[in-house]
């Protein structure tokens, strides 16, 4: 059994590096091993600018890279896991960023992806959480101490 995929009009793929954009809603069925992502999938490098993010675009340029150009991205995808797991003590974090590596270096790519989303999300989670103490602590604006 292959995986089926469900397109929209206009909806694009990589697939193995070529770009496919579905012209009208339509159904593919992929029979065989490939390196595949769904557009909403992919990300910008200039989105890739957290920590979580950097690995996720590394991962991902490692997946859809040629053989060749593969020990760069997966030189670099190291790189940003080690200085994340310097620079945090959270356990959950210093678990995924292992499961990462872990999948990256047998080369499962995509499940390596899935993991970076986790992680990503856990960062939004975690920036939010910060914003919101900072927020807390601020003073109010001079408006409302003059009381305007």
């Amino acid at each position: 059994m292959g995986l089926k995929l469900n397109l929209k009009a206009n909806e694009r793929l990589v697939i193995n590096g070529a770009v496919i954009t579905a012209l009208k809603p339509t159904s593919i069925l992929i029979n065989n091993q490939v390196s595949m992502l769904l557009e909403r999938q992919i990300m910008r490098p200039e989105n890739a600018n957290s920590p979580a993010r950097r690995i996720y675009f590394a991962v991902q340029c490692a997946y859809m890279a040629e053989e060749v150009e593969k020990p760069r991205f997966l030189a670099e995808t190291e790189t940003y896991i080690a200085s994340y797991e310097t620079a945090t003590s959270l356990p959950l974090v210093k678990v995924l960023l292992q499961q990462i590596r872990l999948q990256v270096g047998a080369a499962n790519f995509y499940e390596g992806l899935k993991l970076c989303n986790s992680l990503i999300e856990h960062e939004d989670k975690l920036m939010q959480l910060a914003k919101e103490r900072v927020a807390a602590l601020s003073p109010p604006p001079e408006s409302e101490v003059r009381g305007e």
